[in-house]
């Protein structure tokens, strides 16, 4: 029909179906790429490498225990009647702990030991609705659990004792900003530079590289952070809480440009939106509340970040999913870098400001191919 069209008014079309015209048309955003040191390699900068054989030893800890863990999952059966849509099953549980090491070795300690006390919370909640069954499902459930507080201790195992004095469950004192920095990756340590730098350019007098009000701070703070990992995403939202929470106290009364962060976080899927409502995989039972809760919690995120009431940096696992077209939009932070063409326009699109900011964080030895 197109090539019938431009036949016959000797004209050229062009489609949004095509990536290059969406490219080409939409607003143009400042791109830039920041690079971070690799997460061992910040440790090596301490002295006599102490830090990195303490690391190495709590990650072969970690990779024992979750090795033995999943060499007796693959011997336990479910028997019972309990189907994989009902409840926690061999998959999702196997993917707990996939996450976490993938979140220690990517995010470093603190994430690591939350996305832990997250996942024993939900454990817990579980063991106790079937702790009258005693059957196979509940010792599965109790093994992963003690699996968890294995993995935990042995995290908190090498870290200096003010620390984990401090990360002890009800304990009422917070870390100070260097012992919470100390155990967050660089990558994390970046991300934070980029936000306080994002803050700052919003919060001084326009220039010709900008075309934002100082006069509208903080109601012009509208961020999106996309990562790949639920796990990450929701992880990364309690980070970003607990900077905003230590840089509060630690400023005694007097507000800091990053108080003004108010994060939250979507789980949405990288379709057409057939599966949005399967955004909480570690609970299945009740599916059919649990998806009414979750659907309505998604909305409700989504609704007070586009009307900037108490969320104005949204964390998300999809830039294609409905719901993410905000006007205010001025930043995008890919967490995790784009994998395709597709996912890197989706991505772009979202910035809706003139001159707004598209920043791409990779490892350093990784930041040469992005440059071809």
């Amino acid at each position: 029909m197109i090539e019938q069209i431009e036949t016959n008014l000797g004209c050229s079309c062009e489609t949004y179906a095509d990536l290059r015209m969406i490219s080409k048309y939409s607003i143009q955003s400042r791109i830039k790429l920041r690079c971070y040191l690799p997460l061992l390699a910040s440790k090596g900068e301490s002295v006599n490498n102490h830090d990195v054989t303490k690391y190495r030893m709590a990650l072969f800890m970690i990779r024992n225990y979750s090795g033995q863990f999943f060499n007796f999952i693959t011997n336990v059966s479910l028997e019972g009647g309990i189907t994989t849509e009902q409840l926690i099953n061999h998959e999702t549980i196997a993917k707990m702990i996939v996450d976490i090491l993938y979140v220690f070795g990517t995010l470093g300690e603190w994430c690591a030991l939350k996305l832990i006390d997250m996942i024993n919370r939900e454990l817990y909640d579980t063991i106790l609705l079937i702790s009258k069954t005693r059957s196979n499902y509940l010792r599965l459930l109790n093994t992963c659990h003690s699996t968890l507080c294995s993995i935990r201790k042995s995290i908190l195992l090498y870290l200096d004792e003010g620390i984990v004095t401090k990360l002890q469950t009800g304990s009422e004192s917070r870390l100070t900003i260097q012992q919470f920095l100390s155990i967050s990756a660089p990558k994390l340590h970046l991300l934070a530079q980029v936000l306080l730098e994002y803050l700052e350019e919003l919060s001084s007098p326009p220039t010709h590289q900008t075309s934002h009000s100082s006069f509208n701070f903080p109601s012009n703070i509208c961020s999106l952070i996309y990562v790949k990992n639920r796990s990450m995403a929701c992880v990364l939202n309690e980070w970003i809480r607990e900077l905003v929470a230590i840089t509060r106290e630690m400023n005694s009364g007097k507000t800091n440009i990053i108080e003004f962060l108010q994060p939250d976080h979507v789980l949405l899927a990288e379709d057409d939106g057939k599966n949005e409502l399967k955004n909480f995989y570690y609970r299945k039972h009740q599916k059919s509340l649990h998806e009414i809760f979750y659907y309505r919690q998604k909305e409700e995120t989504l609704r007070r970040f586009r009307l900037a009431q108490q969320c104005n940096v949204l964390i998300t696992t999809s830039m294609s999913s409905e719901g993410l077209d905000v006007n205010r939009c001025n930043i995008v932070i890919c967490f995790d870098p784009p994998e395709t063409f597709h996912q890197f326009i989706q991505s772009k699109g979202r910035v809706r400001v003139e001159r707004g900011q598209y920043i791409v964080l990779v490892e350093m030895n990784d930041h040469k191919e992005y440059f071809r």
